[in-house]
């Protein structure tokens, strides 16, 4: 190759699309190119192979992303999601991203209005479910090729519904990353490597690196028209060494990515909630759209009787209005389970925590989950639910093929799943309900576990929202309320 300024080129006549190729650097360090369109795990040490970015024909020119505020976020994990008495028919395990792109309109029906995937970006194993990355550029080969995701984000917008991604960039597996030692030497790392609890993190600071991670995320809303991203493990972006620097490539991730696209939704998974995380970027926040609010789902599920000891009414009421720290409500990502949280083996689904005896999930449960469910929905901030959550699945959330979600669910819990759909379409059609609308709470019964607050919006109209998280039942039970009317 020739050098041209920082580049170097060559020109190759007769490549075409599919032929595979790699960087060559020494006689015996060859690597693939690290901002490849398509990663072959197939072939020896992970070739690259030619990709025409032009070939697919997008029809969402009129797409419009729904604001924060009116988000109702579902989490979606590609292998899993598909084909387990699956009444759109069988698919192969993985689940591909065609798979997805055919179910577009069953996420409608349910009312969502964003997705978020796990990552769908290059991985040495599914084990991980993408989050031991190879690289932030190119689409996981298992789940299909390029203009196989631009088909789902196609046909997600075409259904009214956002697409978000999910990033790694704090931390990599030296085994198989391609950045590890790229070029016979540590182009991208520090020696000795900041470490992570999860692997070594890359140097942030340094000019290349942090241009190719931020160039990473242009590329997805550009290239793939994706509507935002969710950062994973953002906590330690900015650990030390890198505090200064990962903050600082946070903020620029933030800017850039709203230069290109106005409106682009950036969530931050760190914790505790820290107001500093959503704060503009012009007074030395980081600049994301929202924060990750981890203690919302601990408020909920000890609000509720639970099999986990630590059942108190009283954890309720400071969901029922925006989170301290926040100035607005679209600022937090509320949640009862993401999966994290319902990763097995050590993880499972919030309605075994619910469940009168442990490990026998009943009706009990399910009416618990959704009182849980109608509070995440019906309180300040923006929503968000794991796939699944709208029937009452019971399979811990993994990579295998038996931790694929039971299609079958939404029929054997038909009652639960038309609960969650009314109630998902309540909050999408309802700017009362919005994140971002006032909450007022007006009634705490301590005793009994009854709880009311307000939600209005900019026109006056009005709700009373009541919420019995205990198991008892009311035959009557008044509640003031501030007017007359509906």
């Amino acid at each position: 190759m020739t050098r041209l300024g920082e580049d170097f080129v060559a020109r190759v006549p007769n490549a075409v699309v599919n032929e595979q190729y790699k960087y060559y650097f020494t006689p015996d360090h060859w690597s693939p190119d690290a901002r490849g369109r398509v990663l072959d795990p197939a072939s020896y040490l992970w070739n690259s192979r030619i990709a025409d970015p032009t070939t697919f024909t997008w029809t969402d020119s009129a797409w419009q992303p729904p604001p924060p505020r009116r988000m109702v976020i579902y989490q979606l994990n590609v292998g899993t999601f598909s084909g387990l008495n699956d009444p759109n028919g069988p698919t192969s395990f993985p689940a591909r991203f065609a798979d997805v792109a055919a179910r577009a309109a069953e996420l409608r029906a349910l009312g969502v209005n964003a997705v978020l995937f796990n990552p769908v970006t290059s991985t040495p194993s599914l084990t991980y479910a993408g989050y031991s990355t190879l690289d932030p550029w190119s689409p996981e080969w298992s789940y299909g090729m390029p203009d196989d995701f631009k088909a789902v984000v196609d046909a997600l917008h075409h259904e009214g519904i956002a697409v978000l991604c999910d990033l790694v960039w704090s931390h990599v597996d030296p085994n198989t990353a391609l950045l590890w030692n790229y070029d016979g030497t540590q182009a991208y790392f520090e020696t000795p490597a900041a470490q992570t609890p999860w692997g070594p993190q890359a140097a942030f600071g340094r000019a290349g690196v942090d241009d190719y991670y931020v160039d990473s995320a242009l590329h997805w809303i550009e290239e793939y028209h994706v509507d935002g991203f969710r950062m994973d493990a953002a906590g330690v972006m900015a650990q030390d060494p890198h505090a200064e620097a990962g903050w600082a490539l946070m903020q620029r991730f933030n800017d850039e990515a709203r230069r290109r696209r106005p409106g682009v939704v950036t969530i931050s998974e760190s914790f505790p909630v820290q107001g500093s995380v959503v704060m503009p970027t012009s007074l030395g926040g980081a600049g994301f759209t929202a924060v990750y609010n981890g203690n919302y789902r601990w408020q909920v599920l000890y609000a509720l009787p639970n099999n986990l000891g630590y059942s108190y009414y009283g954890y309720l009421p400071p969901v029922l209005t925006v989170w301290p720290g926040l100035t607005t409500g679209h600022q937090a990502l509320n949640y009862i389970e993401l999966h994290d949280d319902a990763w097995g083996p050590a993880g499972h689904r919030m309605i075994f925590d619910l469940a009168p005896t442990p490990g026998v999930v009943g009706d009990t449960a399910q009416a618990r989950l959704e009182v849980a469910l109608g509070v995440l929905m019906l309180t300040p901030g923006v929503p968000a639910m794991l796939m699944g959550d709208e029937w009452a699945e019971t399979t811990a959330w993994g990579t295998t093929a038996t931790n694929r979600i039971d299609w079958g669910l939404r029929t054997t819990n038909a009652g639960f799943y038309d609960y969650v759909r009314e109630l998902v379409g309540l909050r999408t059609r309802t700017p009362a309900l919005e994140a971002d609308s006032p909450s007022v709470p007006t009634h705490w019964n301590y005793s009994d576990g009854v709880f009311g607050w307000l939600r209005y919006d900019d026109v006056g109209r009005l709700f009373l929202i009541v919420a019995n998280l205990g198991d008892t039942d009311f035959p009557s039970y008044l509640i003031g309320a501030p007017h007359s009317g509906a």
